[in-house]
């Protein structure tokens, strides 16, 4: 009997460090849907759960840049990749200085509204938000 459960604690040590191993190679989280729908609010959807272009480019630097800064002042300093939950391939993309941040320009810069409406109606929802977070994020 000792034999036994000295077999099923190794099985389950292994298995618990394989699983262990599993979850440190598996990528940070993306956006959550929580993140996501501060965002779209951010952007200010109309009634109809609409952001048109207008919209859009007059708040995307406060959804997506400003949201980052917790504290009153909008302090202009730039993100770094942990400060985000973007992916390293767009990160490094947006990071069009190579200085390994972000300020707001590139944030804006990379962030366009043709690429969150694929449709090409003129605005988006929050299902094509999240279509976008979903490529652009880890």
């Amino acid at each position: 009997m000792a034999q036994g459960q000295s077999r099923w604690l190794s099985l389950a040590a292994c298995l618990a460090f394989g699983l262990g191993l599993m979850g440190a190679m598996a990528p940070a989280a993306s956006f959550t849907d929580k993140e996501a729908r501060e965002i779209f609010a951010t952007l200010g959807p109309d009634s109809n759960g609409h952001v048109s272009r207008v919209q859009f480019e007059q708040t995307k630097l406060n959804a997506f840049y400003f949201r980052h800064r917790p504290t009153g002042d909008y302090e202009m300093k730039p993100l770094t990749f942990d400060e985000t939950r973007l992916s390293r391939a767009f990160f490094d993309k947006a990071d069009t200085d190579h200085d390994g941040t972000l300020d707001g320009v590139e944030i804006t810069d990379a962030i366009r509204f043709s690429d969150i409406d694929t449709k090409r109606r003129g605005y988006f929802d929050f299902a094509d938000l999240q279509a976008f977070l979903q490529k652009i994020g880890r």
